[in-house]
């Protein structure tokens, strides 16, 4: 999972097949499912397996979820066989490798993944899905191995990847444009525009390094 020619794009809250396919017609490598109770970008079983069926084989799918019962998030994954499960809670990454799929966790910045079992992806995100942003200038993180999250958006995001590189993005409200949930092609395509641009230019400083 953490090999890569491209930057690695999560777009998450999908809660529409055209917003799906405007993502994966972007270059978008993950979509993000929410199983969140309260979420506002909360989908049920049924929305799920509709938009799994569609994208099937096309991006990797992701299910998130955040301090659910272990029975429950496997019965999901299995239903849906979830490429991904991101945990976004307390929970203890070592007590989830027996779903047997690959995992991101959320911690905070400046928390570091240190800790976490190897080859479980770090998820930096201060807000815990709010849309916080943070002043990734001054994390102390090595990101290398990291999605970063929080308040990304086509404006900053750039910024964000040139001021700590990491592995990865990951984006929700921040390419939507109003609704919650409902994502804006305009912005899914300029976002990725954006990463790929400062991707270019993290590739052409370590060149003339």
């Amino acid at each position: 999972m953490r090999e890569r020619a491209d930057p690695v794009i999560k777009i998450c809250g999908i809660t529409r097949g055209a917003d799906a396919e405007a993502a994966i017609g972007a270059g978008v490598q993950i979509v993000g499912l929410m199983f969140v109770p309260g979420s506002r970008r909360l989908v049920t079983l049924a929305q799920a397996r509709a938009l799994a069926e569609q994208l099937r084989g096309r991006v990797q799918l992701a299910g998130v979820f955040m301090d659910q019962p272990y029975r429950e998030v496997e019965q999901i994954a299995a239903a849906l066989d979830l490429d991904l499960v991101q945990l976004h809670g307390d929970e203890v990454a070592a007590d989830w490798l027996r779903l047997g799929r690959p995992l991101i966790k959320r911690v905070l910045p400046g928390a570091g993944g240190a800790g976490l079992p190897a080859g479980v992806v770090p998820l930096l995100d201060p807000g815990a899905g709010s849309g916080i942003a943070y002043a990734w200038g001054d994390c102390r993180d090595d990101c290398g191995n990291a999605l970063i999250a929080g308040g990304l958006a086509p404006d900053n995001v750039a910024q964000a990847i040139l001021a700590c590189a990491p592995w990865g993005v990951d984006v929700s409200s921040g390419v939507e444009a109003g609704t919650p949930g409902h994502k804006d092609p305009a912005r899914i395509d300029s976002f990725v525009d954006q990463v790929r641009r400062a991707y270019r230019e993290l590739a052409a400083r370590k060149v003339a390094a």
